[in-house]
């Protein structure tokens, strides 16, 4: 599961088998935004026919919401007894990908 949807955490939780927490900056996160929005136009994982762009909400996302909620997650990491991984910067999330066998 993907997202950032604490209202129903819990119940997604329950059903998880791990947990990763992409705690990557704010810097990283709008590179990241930009890279898949105006260059990865066929990206992997990409709904079909489904063209993104870039959009001030999520702009507003990246830079305000998702930063105030950091500490709300760090907590929620160390209070969870699942197997666990904290990303917190590209070269950690490059690494997770090459050991793991996944493509960036």
């Amino acid at each position: 599961m993907e997202g950032n949807y604490t209202n129903s955490i819990g119940q997604r939780l329950e059903r998880a088998t791990g947990f990763i927490l992409l705690d990557l900056s704010t810097a990283s996160s709008l590179f990241r935004y930009f890279r898949r929005t105006l260059i990865e136009r066929d990206r992997r994982g990409a709904l079909e026919g489904g063209r993104d762009s870039v959009k001030w909400r999520m702009i507003h996302h990246i830079t305000v919401v998702t930063p105030a909620n950091r500490r709300r997650y760090a907590e929620m990491y160390e209070r969870i007894a699942l197997p666990k991984v904290k990303l917190a910067t590209m070269a950690e999330l490059r690494h997770f990908y090459q050991t793991e066998g996944l493509r960036g």
